[in-house]
């Protein structure tokens, strides 16, 4: 669902689907099923269905005490308007709190919703380090 979520937002706002190519489908599937396997999953997908329908999805992986939300997409639907993803957020932050997480991470970016949700911000920097002769020539 999530991939074709992200299929018509990304058509309807005419940028490139990052998600479309089968090769990243195919990534994304097999991580998440193989991840059902695992006693303590390393990834997880959360959905929220309304009506029979599903209108939010969210990715996440975990990381010790961190539940780190990779991604989420809404339903472009009649019920897009509610903020489906906002409910879903909800849900998956207490579900989050429940399970003895200590942060709910957003990941990286910074929007506006994710700054309605969160009081820790993380400063991320790019580091250059050139491995080769070549590398440092170039750097």
């Amino acid at each position: 669902a999530f991939l074709d979520m992200k299929e018509v937002r990304f058509r309807k706002m005419g940028i490139a689907n990052v998600f479309g190519e089968p090769e990243v489908r195919a990534f994304f599937r097999t991580l998440f099923t193989e991840a059902l396997a695992e006693g303590k999953p390393s990834f997880v997908l959360h959905g929220l269905e309304v009506a029979g329908k599903l209108r939010a999805v969210t990715g996440s992986s975990l990381s010790g005490k961190r539940l780190i939300c990779e991604f989420g997409a809404i339903a472009e639907d009649d019920l897009a308007f509610t903020s489906p993803g906002d409910f879903l957020f909800f849900d998956n932050i207490q579900e989050a709190c429940q399970a003895g997480f200590g942060v709910y991470d957003f990941s990286v970016g910074d929007e506006p919703y994710k700054r309605l949700w969160c009081d820790i911000e993380t400063q991320h920097f790019e580091v250059l380090v050139p491995l080769t002769l070549k590398g440092r020539a170039l750097a």
